[in-house]
């Protein structure tokens, strides 16, 4: 399980949304990590704009087949957030407490 699958368990990411993985579970948990927490694994800060971009490319690169997989369905995808994501960016972004990726936020003791 790769890092971003682990911290997109704990933010409660939904993978790729209602749209099939396919081969792109990888790319929608990294998606999910960075609409949920606003920052990269780095914890730098990342804009909607340039997290919808990351996952456009990192489609690109896992996609098996060369017009469907890599070229077609990124920017099917790619299309789909940019105009339907909004919603999820905003409830993020005025969450009170938003979770750094390396340390997803935990309940109060």
């Amino acid at each position: 399980m790769s890092k971003y699958s682990e911290i997109a368990a704990a933010l409660r990411g939904d993978d790729c949304t209602s749209a099939p993985d396919l081969t792109y579970r990888a790319c929608c948990d990294q998606h999910d990590v960075y609409y949920k927490t606003g920052r990269d694994l780095d914890g730098n800060p990342i804009s909607r704009a340039e997290a919808d971009k990351r996952l456009r490319l990192c489609m690109r690169r896992t996609g098996k087949t060369p017009l469907i997989g890599r070229w077609l369905l990124p920017w099917v995808y790619w299309g789909a957030v940019r105009l339907f994501g909004r919603g999820a960016w905003q409830k993020s972004a005025s969450s009170d407490s938003v979770a750094t990726p390396s340390a997803p936020a935990s309940s109060p003791d």
